[in-house]
């Protein structure tokens, strides 16, 4: 018979409960200790090898987030208000992203490794909704980019770190059209893959990376369509598999994947609880440890898990870029084709041309800077001519083509 029960943690300043919950087919679900605390608003496993005894986040009401030790003892605080938070390991340390309900803006900070103490950290513009959840995602070469959700169906992705510490510029990658009822979102960094929630329908999957079309396929739907019974709430990625949590039911969902398609593995009541809505899990061994948060606190579980990972694609070699051109002016996928023209008197004074494919041309400093933009309209193409005679000069063109008005531009 598997299993799930709740390895016994103690936990600072909380209420000790047992807690049985009821069998489901010959799987029996228990709870051994619950933390009754309403003052927190999101909590967040770390893996052990993050930093040294730091065991999980928990961002509390009015108070900050709190890194914590397994004995529930603060070691670092991050004050202020904060709601959704999330984390990724960094070169320096821990990254955090947040948003600040006060101010209803999304942070990135870092734990330094070295300080051991918070620092570097940087508020995103407030977007022109509320934001009401934040995910992380780090792709193949470890840039660190942050999605803001927003329950009317918006969102926005943002570039705010690189392989080692926060940006001092995020920058604004692209805006993304999300479903509406969404509080929930998680990110697969292997196989870059962005998970939503849309309450009363299911969990949707997204490409993550900044560059994708914005196409989606579902994961998990609600009755009649799918097998979660009333709603989708909050979601872990584990190996091989995600957890979903059904708030209206107060249930857990556990979903596995089998060659692209995702099946519904087993349900367990959550009765106890109530309104389970977010929830965090990481592997231990060859088990999963879970953290539940509900109106009235927070549960903790361990579940057997088996399985593996999916497989991602194999990885090609990455070449990683000395330097790189600041952005062009336009979002998404505008950045187009680049040529280099050379400065025959004094090479070092060269310049890259770069097209906009969305709004112009521009010319760029050898380490990348931007030294001027022709906003002549939607460049897709650009190349060079040294020597060019030209009404008895010599001189040198650069000529791109023109998608506004089916022409050359020189």
């Amino acid at each position: 018979m598997n299993k799930l029960r709740l390895k016994p943690t103690l936990l600072a300043s909380c209420l000790m409960a047992f807690l049985p919950l009821s069998a489901l087919a010959d799987k029996t679900l228990h709870a051994v200790d619950n933390q009754h605390n309403r003052h927190i608003e999101s909590t967040q496993l770390l893996n052990k090898t993050v930093i040294n005894d730091a065991d999980r986040l928990v961002a509390y009401t009015q108070k900050g987030i709190a890194l914590e030790s397994v004995d529930g003892k603060t070691m670092s605080l991050l004050k202020g208000n904060f709601g959704s938070v999330d984390h990724r390991q960094v070169k320096q340390g821990l990254l955090l992203a947040s948003v600040d309900l006060d101010r209803q803006q999304a942070m990135v900070a870092l734990f330094d490794n070295t300080s051991q103490d918070w620092v570097a950290s940087t508020y995103l513009p407030q977007p022109d909704f509320k934001i009401e959840s934040v995910c992380l995602y780090q792709d193949e070469a470890q840039n660190g980019f942050l999605f803001l959700v927003g329950e009317q169906g918006q969102g926005e992705q943002w570039l705010v770190a690189d392989a080692s510490s926060p940006i001092a510029l995020p920058q604004l990658i692209r805006h993304i059209s999300t479903p509406p009822e969404s509080e929930y979102c998680q990110v697969d960094d292997a196989l870059s893959r962005f998970y939503i929630n849309e309450e009363s329908v299911g969990i949707w999957a997204y490409d993550a990376h900044p560059e994708a079309d914005l196409s989606r396929y579902p994961v998990a739907l609600v009755e009649p369509f799918g097998q979660l019974k009333d709603s989708a709430a909050g979601m872990a990625i584990v190996p091989g598999g995600l957890l979903v949590l059904d708030a209206e039911s107060s249930s857990l969902s556990v979903y596995v994947e089998h060659q692209e398609q995702w099946q519904l593995e087993t349900t367990f009541p959550l009765k106890q609880l109530i309104e389970p809505e977010a929830i965090s899990a990481r592997m231990d061994g060859e088990k999963l440890d879970i953290i539940i948060k509900h109106d009235m606190g927070t549960a903790s579980y361990t579940l057997p898990w088996p399985h593996k990972k999916t497989s991602s694609p194999e990885a090609i070699p990455l070449v990683t870029p000395l330097k790189q051109t600041d952005p062009v002016p336009s979002l998404g996928d505008a950045a187009d084709d680049p040529a280099i023209w050379v400065n025959q008197r004094d090479p070092e004074q060269s310049l890259i041309l770069g097209t906009d494919k969305q709004g112009g041309l521009g010319v760029y400093d050898l380490d990348g800077k931007t030294q001027s933009f022709l906003a002549v309209g939607r460049l897709n193409n650009v190349d060079v001519r040294h020597g060019f005679h030209f009404n008895g000069k010599q001189v040198d063109l650069a000529v791109a083509s023109n998608r506004d008005n089916n022409s050359l531009h020189v």
